[in-house]
């Protein structure tokens, strides 16, 4: 019974460490991104998002990531939800100005 309670209690702190972070997706991210593999650094950037769908810096990545990959529509429906948690950043505001640049939307860009 003792051996058994102590496997146990050992098997959900090591569970509980095993558990990937919101920052640790986005590292992971961060570091395919680097690599130019945009489709997987945006996979890790929406679990990121599905662990804390209100973070900004994610919904940015993941905003980025479909603007390498020229998405640049869904790029700009990131940009405008990150803008709308964190409307003091102006890495947002530039990076929908590009988006929409890339759209031949130059009023917007403005």
């Amino acid at each position: 019974m003792k051996n058994t309670l102590l496997l146990l209690l050992l098997l959900c702190s090591t569970i509980a460490v095993a558990q990937t972070t919101v920052d640790d997706y986005i590292k992971l991210g961060n570091e395919k991104e680097q690599a130019d593999d945009f489709k997987a650094a945006l996979t890790f950037y929406n679990k990121a998002l599905e662990l804390e769908p209100q973070n900004a810096e994610a919904i940015y990545y993941a905003g980025y990531m479909k603007f390498q990959m020229q998405d640049y529509m869904s790029a700009i429906q990131n940009f405008d939800n990150a803008i709308a948690i964190d409307s003091e950043s102006v890495e947002l505001y530039y990076a929908r100005g590009n988006a929409k640049f890339e759209m031949k939307d130059y009023e917007g860009a403005r």
